[in-house]
């Protein structure tokens, strides 16, 4: 385990296979606890070990667990299931803990367009580590999508991740500033204001 920024990890699990192997973007969760249990997204993977990355920031089981890991954590994932996405030419946009699901989808795909909202002490760190995404702080990310993100050829699909209540503003900004269509968004929410922890 070793830290990207404080709040943000990078986390190696030795992990068997299921069944037909660990794919980047698979969907997993970590029972932290007999009773709770968080969904992760494999980031990178070999053989038998996975690769996530997740934010500490939350106070839920999975932040509070990650903030104090002890003994054996149990890694539950079913067959690979793709997210999905529509168009060719897609917007990503998230926050910090989606950083591992948008990266798994579109590192090898340079065509498309990524933003992430995180907080100000990330964006610079955040940034270096990964110069072909957009970071912003807090508020940044509606103001680049609104005044200044445009791009010569059309997109033709988005996908939104991250906090709930963000996605519904993000969703119209996006066909109101974009021109994407309705139905070329895909939204996912990863976290609500009222479950808190990642």
């Amino acid at each position: 385990m070793q830290q990207i920024v404080p709040g943000l990890l990078e986390i190696h699990l030795a992990a068997p296979p299921p069944l037909r192997g660990w794919r980047t973007g698979h969907n997993i969760q970590l029972r932290v606890s007999p009773s709770e249990k968080r969904h992760y997204t494999v980031w990178r993977t070999s053989q038998d070990e996975i690769v996530l990355i997740a934010t500490t920031l939350g106070t839920g089981p999975g932040s509070r667990w990650l903030k104090n890991p002890t003994g054996e954590v149990t890694v539950v994932a079913g067959p690979h299931l793709p997210l999905k996405q529509k168009g060719i030419r897609r917007l990503y946009l998230g926050d910090a803990s989606t950083i591992a699901t948008v990266d798994a989808y579109v590192r090898e795909a340079p065509l498309h367009v990524v933003g992430f909202e995180v907080l100000p002490y990330m964006v610079e760190q955040l940034t270096s580590r990964w110069p072909a995404y957009h970071f912003f702080p807090t508020g940044g990310l509606q103001h680049w999508l609104e005044n200044t993100f445009e791009e010569e050829v059309p997109l033709d699909g988005a996908v939104l991740l991250g906090q709930a209540e963000a996605l519904q503003g993000l969703r119209r900004t996006v066909m109101a500033h974009q021109s994407v269509p309705r139905q070329g968004i895909t939204t996912k929410a990863f976290w609500a204001t009222s479950r808190t922890g990642l």
